[in-house]
């Protein structure tokens, strides 16, 4: 199986916070990986330091075989990315925006991305402004943003906020076909239906450390995640359901 991207003792720092300290992962060719945790436990740091958004005070990260430094450009082509809070162009339709994204990556907009709006009912609004769209649908364009371009790693960090069953449902069926074409999905939830979902393992992270990193994700359950994050009293910002 081969190895998309490593981390290897990473650590950021906030001032004087730690935002994730001395982390080490690697993410194989086809795999799910999901970070657990309650908030504010380093999952977003982490995310953000893959794709190159902030980087680390020490430690490395590689993708590809190639180091992530402070020029992120060779490597922005392989990463898809979505914010937690994703921040759109209000002026611009949905159409617009995905080739504007297109440009800035020197691609042209694919048969993949009209495919994407199809599945996901933005073909309904997309020549509307971002600005007129509701949360959900603001959600599903950013979505389809972060993937358009095919990379071979995807970030997600909560990517099913907003979201109704049914859209998650649709959302759902194209990350499962994505991971089967061998591409690899880093997932950020605090959402346990979530984990058991999708999940080929699972980081447990909290207060910026990595407390496990579980394999056998079909037999666990709430419980032992709770025990090995350190009980119910620091993980009590953790939900059994997306309610």
């Amino acid at each position: 199986m081969k190895t998309l991207l490593e981390l290897r003792n990473v650590t950021k720092y906030y001032d004087s916070k730690v935002g994730v300290e001395n982390i080490s992962f690697n993410l194989n060719s086809g795999e799910f990986l999901t970070l657990f945790g309650p908030n504010g436990a380093g999952k977003t740091t982490t995310l953000k330091l893959i794709a190159g958004l902030i980087h680390p005070d020490s430690g490395e990260i590689i993708i590809m075989s190639k180091k992530l430094d402070g020029n992120a450009s060779e490597v922005k082509n392989l990463i898809g990315y979505l914010p937690e809070y994703p921040s759109l162009p209000e002026y611009l339709t949905p159409e617009e925006f995905i080739e504007f994204l297109a440009a800035l990556r020197g691609t042209k907009s694919s048969e993949y991305a009209y495919e994407l709006f199809e599945i996901l009912g933005i073909n309904k609004f997309s020549s509307e402004l971002i600005a007129k769209l509701s949360k959900g649908q603001r959600q599903l364009v950013a979505f389809a943003a972060s993937i358009f371009h095919r990379p071979k790693i995807l970030l997600l960090d909560e990517p099913f906020l907003g979201l109704d069953i049914f859209a998650q449902e649709r959302v759902s069926e194209i990350l499962l076909e994505y991971i089967s074409q061998g591409n690899s999905i880093i997932f950020s939830t605090h959402i346990f239906d979530f984990v058991k979902r999708f999940s080929h393992r699972v980081i447990l992270i909290s207060n910026g450390r990595i407390r496990d990193i579980i394999y056998d994700v079909e037999n666990l359950n709430f419980e032992k995640l709770l025990r090995k994050l350190g009980g119910w009293a620091e993980c009590q910002q953790l939900q059994l359901s997306g309610k």
